[in-house]
């Protein structure tokens, strides 16, 4: 919301009297967000203090959507050096990682969506690619 606001750190600790190193902090999840300064900083933004959980909580959930997305590339990538019975297994076993994620958190997660129909396609061409699977 700071960078929205076009505001440095800096100009920000001088709104809220809060340090910069502090509002770093926050901002990368670092450190939780106590009472005091969740209303300062929503008084700041001429917001509601839920409205900066909300917001929080939307990009951490964004930034591990692209974690967990760098990671599957790197997987898909390198099964390709597996024998078809290993692939498969791999593959299985992380349809079920997402399968899990889905029933836990719901499927409201594109990158969980995507992930759970690209495994479907892998898992189809790896147990054609293998006789004994």
């Amino acid at each position: 919301m700071r960078e929205q606001k076009g505001l440095t750190l800096a100009q920000l600790e001088n709104i809220t009297g809060i340090s910069a190193q502090q509002l770093n902090r926050l901002e990368k999840g670092e450190r939780r967000l106590n009472q005091d300064n969740l209303s300062v900083i929503a008084q700041a933004f001429s917001c509601e203090p839920s409205d900066l959980i909300e917001t929080r909580q939307k990009r951490l959930s964004v930034d591990a959507d692209k974690e967990a997305y760098i990671i599957f590339r790197q997987i898909i990538k390198k099964r390709k050096d597996l024998h078809p019975e290993q692939e498969f297994r791999l593959l299985k076993a992380i349809q079920q990682i997402v399968s899990d994620e889905i029933s836990a958190h719901g499927s409201s997660s594109l990158s969980l969506a995507a992930a759970e129909n690209i495994l479907n396609a892998l898992l189809d061409n790896a147990a054609k690619k293998g006789d004994t699977l």
